[in-house]
């Protein structure tokens, strides 16, 4: 891995490379490893955003999470 990655990103690549793949998994076990894995409430947000993106089926909403 890159030596200039941050070392909270390369302990979270780390982490996940034991995943199964994404695609496999069904909503709810997907939900638990973000929730598990990604959401803290420990992290201080600077702000979030909802933003609806066009895709090919049609318009999705994101949220952005700015640290």
């Amino acid at each position: 891995m890159n030596s200039l990655m941050p070392a909270q990103t390369k302990r979270f690549l780390e982490d996940i490379a034991g995943f199964p793949p994404l695609h496999n998994m069904s909503p709810e076990e997907l939900r638990k490893v973000v929730v598990a894995n990604a959401i803290s409430e420990n992290v201080v947000l600077a702000s979030t955003e909802d933003v609806q993106l066009d895709g090919p089926h049609g318009t999705f909403a994101v949220r952005n999470y700015r640290r």
